[in-house]
């Protein structure tokens, strides 16, 4: 799947969120990649081109752009919850994304 970039607020900053172990935050980061492929079709039908804000493996919001997207993702979780946020795009359209990233989810998933 391909896609625009994607925010990553599982930062490695520790006044967006305190995790216990850099594994801990890449498990969180995959389980929110999981939940957006997941609901992707269905996000392509009701709202194409908005940014989807993920923590876990629930949708916290859509909005216009992306600093709309990051600003509903602080008021709604503070700024200690992970939480990701994407474009929702057709990965048929949009071939950007970071390599780096996705080879690290694979390992992840691959165990």
């Amino acid at each position: 799947m391909k896609g625009k970039l994607m925010a990553r607020h599982v930062s490695r900053n520790s006044h967006k969120t305190r995790l216990n172990s850099k594994a801990r935050q890449e498990a969180v980061l995959a389980t929110e990649l999981e939940t957006f492929e997941a609901k992707l079709p269905s996000l392509l039908h009701d709202a194409p081109g908005k940014f989807v804000v993920i923590n876990g493996r629930d949708i916290i919001g859509l909005a216009d752009d992306y600093t709309r997207a990051l600003r509903l993702g602080y008021d709604k979780l503070g700024s200690e919850a992970p939480f990701f946020v994407e474009q929702v795009l057709d990965p048929k359209v949009s071939a950007r994304r970071s390599k780096i990233f996705l080879t690290r989810v694979e390992l992840l998933k691959n165990g």
